[in-house]
């Protein structure tokens, strides 16, 4: 019970810091989605309805997903000693796990929401969790885009390294 008021206490510390954004957040997210305009009252009065923000940020996340992440292993040993070829080809092992896991776990997909998200908020989270019905039941790790209204970071950081804590908030079932 201690635990959990101090982890709420840090939730509303933080909740109350990010406060200020979120209606900013909000009025983004309308102007990208042509979602500012009220309907004319007098038909002569202008009335939008093709999005001029919209294309220009597609056209940004396309360009900036042109080039997937490259992911590989090295290992760490010094070359050309008695295990050096044993790693080498545990690391290259690895490399093609990485590549594997990077495609058929669609990662492509939410680094792209993660970019429309730094586009629209002007922040964007990922969090690597272990999925156990990835891999036919067996899981895998995974790295999924986390909503930012979702995320509350300590308020009196000014990077992550700084950060003493981080909380994800969702409203989730006793179960």
């Amino acid at each position: 019970a201690e635990k959990a008021q101090m982890v709420r206490e840090l939730f509303l510390r933080a909740r109350n810091a990010r406060r200020p954004l979120v209606g900013r957040w909000k009025k983004n997210y309308k102007v990208l989605n042509n979602r500012i305009w009220k309907p004319a009252a007098e038909p002569w009065l202008p009335a939008p309805e093709i999005s001029e923000i919209w294309p220009v940020v597609a056209s940004l996340v396309a360009w900036m997903t042109d080039q997937r992440p490259h992911l590989e292993s090295t290992p760490s040993v010094p070359p050309f000693g008695e295990h050096s070829d044993y790693y080498d080809r545990i690391s290259e092992h690895m490399n093609a796990c990485l590549h594997s896991t990077f495609q058929s776990n669609m990662l492509d997909a939410e680094i792209e929401r993660a970019l429309w998200d730094m586009a629209t908020y002007s922040v964007g989270y990922f969090k690597t969790t272990w999925e156990p019905w990835l891999a036919d039941g067996l899981g895998d790790a995974a790295f999924r885009r986390i909503d930012p209204f979702t995320i509350y970071p300590d308020p009196y950081a000014r990077s992550m390294n700084d950060a003493a804590y981080i909380i994800e908030a969702k409203i989730m079932t006793m179960n």
